[in-house]
């Protein structure tokens, strides 16, 4: 949140338009069509939710495998996860689709700008491994795209909280405590009689 402090503050000090950070709302055409597409996002995500809500205790268990340490766990985990996932989808896309497309582009043009800013966000999440870096690349890509095309940040801050909030929510239908005691594997004991 400093940073996005700093760079707020920074930006109403010198007077600039909010228009240049894409903090604007879409209009016209873009409107409906960010809207629709949202909307989609929230369908989709809410259908693997579901998908996942209704498998099997013991399906879910091999699903665990996948899930990460940092992932909600509890009811108070998850109420977190939220707060941090709105968070996130504003200030993850104000820096890296906001300004840092704003700032790179008197020097790379727009495209290079987008594609180094792209660069930037994915190696930030670094921390997922390679492979989590690279899926965190791709959904970056959609979402620079989306900025682009609606100039608009507003459309990929909803489904960027959208995306965080059912990871955390699909982690937590996996790993929540409330779900009764885990199997226990024990070896055969022999019996005294």
């Amino acid at each position: 949140w400093a940073l996005v402090a700093c760079v707020l503050s920074l930006w109403l000090y010198e007077g600039r338009s909010r228009a240049l950070l894409r903090l604007n709302a879409p209009h016209g055409w873009r409107l409906w069509v960010s809207l629709a597409l949202v909307s989609a996002v929230a369908a989709a995500l809410a259908a693997a939710i579901v998908r996942l809500a209704r498998l099997k205790r013991r399906k879910r268990v091999t699903v665990r495998s996948q899930a990460t340490a940092h992932a909600p766990h509890t009811g108070d985990e998850l109420a977190w996860w939220a707060a941090v996932s709105l968070s996130a989808g504003f200030s993850e896309e104000l820096i890296f689709r906001g300004f840092l497309i704003w700032a790179f582009r008197p020097l790379l043009g727009l495209w290079g700008a987008a594609a180094l800013s792209l660069i930037v966000f994915a190696t930030a999440h670094a921390y997922h491994g390679v492979a989590g870096a690279l899926a965190v690349g791709i959904v970056g890509a959609f979402l620079t795209l989306v900025v682009l095309i609606f100039g608009s940040l507003w459309p990929a801050v909803a489904m960027h909280v959208l995306v965080d909030l059912q990871q955390g929510f699909a982690a937590w239908l996996v790993l929540q405590k409330a779900s009764g005691p885990e199997p226990v594997v024990t070896s055969p004991v022999p019996s005294s009689t």
